[in-house]
């Protein structure tokens, strides 16, 4: 298991297992001591049982949320991990109150400053437990400014993927008439050229050198971060540093970014209040317009918020894209109801307003309702404790989230849950019919964006970009999907991230296919 999670995330994989290792022996260790001196508030047999806990939640944290999810029969439930606790909800009163809460109480920054570590993996950027303390821009940059371009964006964003992707491709040998593709790394790769287009502009997005770092540095921060989370603090630095070679793609990045917004930040004094001409219209200048005026951020400050927003976008867009593809070809029966779809009147509209296309929206949904990377969501840290109105106590420093994942698989929430439906979003109708829950919606059933006031701001652009994608290939090739040996996915704490063993068999279409 461990080699396996290795060879998913790490190229490095002599050192990474010696790190690895030197956490687990750390973890025993500490089950060991604690076995010695006990705890005063439960008994010596309960808490090394917590602490074995915790250490097999590394390597199947969502398989062990499932099985308490259903043990637990609609009730709270805990989860072990090493350093904290998860509380689990799953009543709506608690999912009301739990996205109610107040941000000094209860913070989702915190718990992405524990999870990704940004002050080593983000060249010291320096994040507040609480959100909204010096601003929120980059949430209006994406939820606002983003998604009013979205429209314009679509030329674009087809035309890069369709050049990367051919790229790609050319780099792959003819095997009996097919270019085999391993479908986690191709969607890593387009992911970062669309995403890059968009967020850093042209020069940026034909930069080599940096195209390589953005590339590398979701896995880098992943990688440094578990490094800094599992071993102790006189250590983990040191070690973090040593997986990433010195974290140099978040060295690079910074570097690059860091000129850009010194320029532009130059710019934007130079002209003072008068309109900017020519004015860049990408994500780092939507980052500097929404930055707030009164408080000004620092180049440093803006640089950490667009590094934090980068890794966000390409590691999850990269999961999705991957699963969404291993889905379409694992059910063969979809391909023609969604390409005729992209073949008709619908596609253009689609093209005109970035917005549309029932059936491909209902199938992408489908899959990440069943497919979907993540256990846990809605996920806060207590920063002081906190009680619902029920009684439910969460002591400071432990995370309260919601198993979204296996509410999803849950016959009580979904008929036949798990049966892969693809066009369940249609109802009874489909594929015939119009009406549609899209996937980009936010409902108490439906908590892949988050609840409430607090939903992903960059929603309407993955969408968008897992539809291109999609279907540029639908479009342009014939595709099959290699025998899977073994699972797709392997678990790491909550999260089932796809194995390089999902690979597809790729041949241009027939240009007179229908």
């Amino acid at each position: 298991m461990l080699g396996t999670i290795l060879e998913e995330f790490c190229p490095n994989a002599s050192v990474t297992v010696i790190v690895i290792c030197l956490g687990c022996l750390l973890l025993d260790l500490s089950i060991y001591n604690l076995a010695l001196t006990a705890l005063n508030v439960v008994d010596t047999a309960t808490a090394i049982r917590r602490k074995a806990l915790a250490f097999c939640y590394l390597f199947g944290g969502a398989s062990m949320i499932d099985t308490a999810y259903l043990k637990a029969n609609g009730a709270p439930f805990v989860i072990y991990t090493p350093g904290k606790q998860n509380i689990m909800v799953t009543s709506a009163n608690h999912i009301r109150e739990l996205n109610e809460a107040p941000r000094h109480l209860l913070s989702l920054h915190a718990v992405a400053k524990d999870f990704l570590q940004p002050k080593y993996t983000m060249h010291g950027f320096e994040w507040k437990d609480q959100r909204g303390i010096e601003g929120t821009g980059f949430v209006r940059a994406l939820r606002t400014l983003l998604t009013s371009n979205l429209p314009k964006l679509v030329p674009i964003l087809s035309l890069a993927i369709e050049s990367q992707f051919e790229l790609e491709l050319s780099k792959q040998r003819v095997i009996n008439g097919y270019r085999r593709m391993p479908v986690y790394n191709m969607a890593k790769i387009l992911v970062t050229r669309t995403n890059s287009v968009v967020f850093f502009g042209a020069d940026l997005a034909q930069n080599q050198h940096f195209l390589e770092a953005a590339l590398s540095f979701p896995e880098d921060v992943s990688i440094a971060a578990e490094a800094l989370r599992i071993l102790p603090n006189y250590i983990g630095p040191l070690v973090a540093k040593l997986i990433t070679r010195g974290h140099r793609s978040s060295t690079v990045l910074y570097r690059y970014l860091r000129e850009t917004v010194d320029r532009r930040l130059e710019a934007r004094n130079v002209d003072g209040l008068a309109p900017q001409t020519n004015k860049p219209n990408d994500g780092i200048q939507w980052m500097i317009d929404t930055s707030p005026k009164a408080n000004c951020w620092s180049a440093d400050r803006l640089v950490g918020e667009i590094m934090g927003t980068w890794y966000g976008s390409v590691h999850t867009l990269a999961i999705a894209t991957t699963y969404a593809l291993a889905d379409l070809y694992s059910h063969q029966e979809c391909i023609k109801p969604l390409r005729d779809e992209i073949q008709g009147p619908a596609f253009h509209d689609f093209q005109n307003s970035a917005d549309g296309l029932p059936l491909l929206d209902s199938f992408l949904k489908e899959s990440a309702r069943l497919s979907a990377f993540e256990s846990t969501g809605v996920r806060r840290q207590a920063l002081s404790p906190f009680t619902f109105s029920d009684g439910l106590h969460i002591p400071k420093g432990d995370w309260v989230c919601v198993p979204h994942r296996s509410m999803m698989r849950d016959s009580q929430n979904f008929e036949n849950p798990l049966e892969f439906d693809a066009f369940r979003a249609l109802g009874s109708q489909a594929p015939g019919a119009t009406k549609t829950a899209k996937l980009t919606e936010a409902s108490d059933r439906w908590l892949v964006w988050g609840a409430g006031r607090i939903l992903c701001p960059g929603r309407f652009y993955a969408t968008l970009v897992l539809k291109l994608i999609t279907a540029h290939l639908l479009q342009n090739y014939e595709c099959t999907l290699d025998n899977i040996k073994g699972s797709r996915s392997v678990q790491w704490r909550s999260a089932i991230i796809p194995k390089s063993n999902i690979v597809l068999r790729i041949k241009a279409r027939d240009s007179t296919d229908g």
